[in-house]
């Protein structure tokens, strides 16, 4: 079953309007996330200690080189340890810019030293770049989006026991990986978080805001089921992770609850800033109608529309999360085939065209937005 990313990527048309009407070429470049192997176990070893990670990054790097232009505003998305690689490379982006195609042989020199920087420090200020900087004409290059399904793990690795375990006696197995910057400068940044996921190795990777990052604007949605309904794997009932022979595999690694509101810090490199957390309304919805109270969601009340602000979820000890708002305003184009030409239209976002009618009616009188009529067609 393809992924969220996959059906995302299928859905881009080959341009688009901008804000004044032009028409705008749209590239879109796929790529198999890390550890997608045919087999639970192979998937479990390759992404689980990160390999062909690095091969990643370089090679959406490169297809970034082979297409960049200025003034291009580059999109990505990404699921699981798919998603840390799409911050990586994002990270990467903004911390060097883009080589021109005609200086991609100067690459593998670039992130030699780049990979080298584990120390946390700017890759900016570093001697290669101020070195080279003018000579391959690198500059700023500003992330419009990074979205992300549910990103996984300190570094975006699976916190295997043998790595934390290595990590306490002084082997830092993962350290290597600490060049990735995945907390750097996006215009927006967007990640859908799992409620019922208990794998321990399945620890999620919160972005936080600081002064200079990660977006101008995070949000970070939290929706019932485990890390494969998120990721779109499965829309139906919420699977048990710990059933079958694949789950005695995780049954027997440990099993860890997940924790909304209660991640101050990045399991990575120590960053802690406000996370600007929301609940999904559907966790509500199904909490009230279908009884789901996953460990969890367990101490948290639900605080009604006061007027001045809408539903939110409120928990001793822990910082009051607002429900999401399907926002009326958020829009999308949509290109369709008319007497055998391609027009454009703008509707409704996604998610409120999803959503049923009567439930979204409910849902906008608690926020206050009136006299929304649908667009249907």
């Amino acid at each position: 079953m393809p992924s969220n990313v996959a059906k995302l990527a299928r859905a881009v048309a080959n341009s688009g309007p901008d804000d004044e009407g032009n028409l705008v070429k749209q590239i879109v470049s796929y790529h198999s996330n890390l550890g997608s192997g045919d087999l639970p176990f192979q998937k479990a070893i390759y992404g689980g200690f990160g390999w062909g990670l690095d091969i990643d990054v370089a090679q959406i790097y490169d297809f970034i080189s082979n297409n960049y232009e200025p003034g291009d505003e580059l999109f990505f998305f990404g699921f699981s340890r798919g998603a840390f690689t799409v911050r990586s490379v994002a990270g990467l982006v903004c911390d060097v810019g883009v080589l021109s195609a005609v200086h991609m042989s100067r690459f593998a020199e670039m992130w030699s030293v780049y990979r080298s920087n584990t120390s946390g420090e700017p890759f900016r200020k570093s001697a290669w770049y101020l070195d080279n900087k003018e000579e391959l004409g690198l500059t700023d290059v500003r992330v419009k989006v990074v979205g992300v399904w549910d990103t996984v793990g300190a570094l975006g690795i699976p916190e295997w026991p043998v790595v934390d375990w290595a990590a306490k006696v002084g082997l830092p197995i993962n350290k290597q990986y600490a060049f990735h910057n995945t907390n750097v400068s996006k215009n927006y940044a967007f990640q859908a978080l799992a409620i019922d996921e208990k794998r321990l190795t399945f620890s999620p990777t919160l972005w936080h805001k600081t002064a200079d990052g990660p977006a101008k604007d995070l949000q970070q949605c939290w929706f019932p089921g485990v890390h494969g309904n998120i990721g779109g794997w499965g829309c139906g009932p919420i699977v048990d992770n710990f059933s079958g022979l694949q789950g005695l595999f995780f049954w027997l690694l440990g099993k860890k609850d997940r924790a909304p509101g209660t991640y101050p810090r990045d399991p990575g490199d120590g960053t802690s800033g406000a996370t600007n957390e929301y609940f999904h309304p559907i966790t509500r919805i199904r909490k009230d109608n279908l009884n789901y109270n996953p460990v969890s969601l367990q101490g948290y009340a639900i605080e009604r529309p006061d007027g001045s602000e809408g539903w939110k979820w409120v928990k001793r000890g822990v910082q009051s999360i607002p429900e999401y708002v399907m926002r009326p305003e958020k829009k999308m184009s949509v290109a369709y085939e008319e007497s055998g030409r391609v027009k454009y239209r703008v509707k409704e976002s996604l998610s409120r065209l999803l959503c049923p009618e009567s439930i979204l009616l409910d849902l906008d009188r608690d926020n206050g937005i009136n006299g929304m009529s649908r667009v249907v067609g």
